[in-house]
């Protein structure tokens, strides 16, 4: 009776010791998963924030444009008629470059949301992927208490 007990006991150290292996692996695959999502979103992150940069840059010129219109405009009133086509000409030369810069602002917005919308798709991903693990692991634990 003795020997089938340590037997049996024994089988069922092997079986579980291999179950655990097996599981390991898998939980070190998700392991690495996880760094390289994780480096991924670092590069995403380092990419926004230049672009908010470059954002930020672009908002300074146009306020700067805006300030500089404001100007051509007030010069503009206080303008007697001969001068006013010029001045009006300066405006419109102004509005054009607002409107350039206001262009690539819209794009590098466009691009901004594109890439927070990935950021908040990768986050997402990587809270699934520690559901998962934590799954596995509940799962590894109560076999092995087993």
């Amino acid at each position: 009776m003795k020997n089938k007990l340590i037997i049996a006991i024994t089988i069922i150290l092997i079986f579980t010791a291999g179950f655990a292996t097996a599981h390991a692996g898998d939980f070190w695959i998700g392991h690495n998963n996880n760094v390289n999502t994780s480096q991924n979103l670092d590069k995403i992150a380092s990419k926004l924030s230049n672009y908010k940069s470059q954002v930020n840059t672009l908002n300074d010129t146009i306020n700067a444009l805006k300030a500089k219109n404001h100007d051509l405009t007030a010069q503009l009133n206080n303008s007697s008629a001969a001068t006013q086509a010029q001045i009006q000409q300066k405006i419109d030369e102004g509005n054009a470059k607002v409107a350039e810069k206001q262009k690539e602002v819209d794009a590098k917005q466009a691009t901004i949301d594109d890439l927070t919308k990935r950021l908040n798709t990768g986050n997402a991903d990587i809270n699934q992927a520690k559901a998962e693990a934590q799954s596995l692991d509940e799962k590894s634990s109560s076999v092995a208490g087993k």
